[in-house]
């Protein structure tokens, strides 16, 4: 019956958007549905090796940082959501937007803020794997 309980905590935890990690809490690139708990709280992971390694309390020191490029590609590919919501509030200054508006707007350039960094992540592992350290050719990310 415990473990049932566990589950459910888990489960409840990790579809709250409030409380979801975003991050794996070993490599720092998106989190994936692997969840490890830690006293009160929970720690994301993006593969199950990662979950490994969490469980035995190994961590790379990274930490996010921002890139030109993916903030460029954010904004891109939330411009249309942008301009219809911009219409809606009849062209209002974003801080006095309904809050259900601006946080759709924010949400959705961290989220593909966060697609663009996985994408870059990928890439990265395939060049290292295949042995190639070239950086692709601009434009070539996506």
């Amino acid at each position: 019956m415990q473990w049932v309980l566990q589950w459910l905590a888990r489960m409840t935890y990790h579809f709250n958007p409030k409380n979801r990690p975003t991050l794996c809490a070993y490599c720092k690139r998106p989190a994936g549905p692997f969840l490890k708990e830690d006293g009160e709280h929970w720690l994301g992971a993006c593969c199950m090796a990662h979950l490994k390694k969490i469980g035995e309390g190994e961590r790379l020191p990274n930490k996010a940082q921002l890139n030109d490029l993916g903030i460029e590609y954010s904004i891109a590919q939330t411009k249309d959501l942008y301009t219809k919501l911009a219409i809606e509030e009849d062209q209002k200054p974003l801080h006095k937007w309904e809050r259900d508006k601006r946080k759709k707007i924010f949400t959705n350039i961290v989220r593909e803020y966060l697609n663009w960094a996985n994408v870059q992540a990928e890439l990265d592992d395939e060049r290292a794997a295949n042995g190639f350290n070239k950086v692709p050719e601009e434009g070539r990310t996506l």
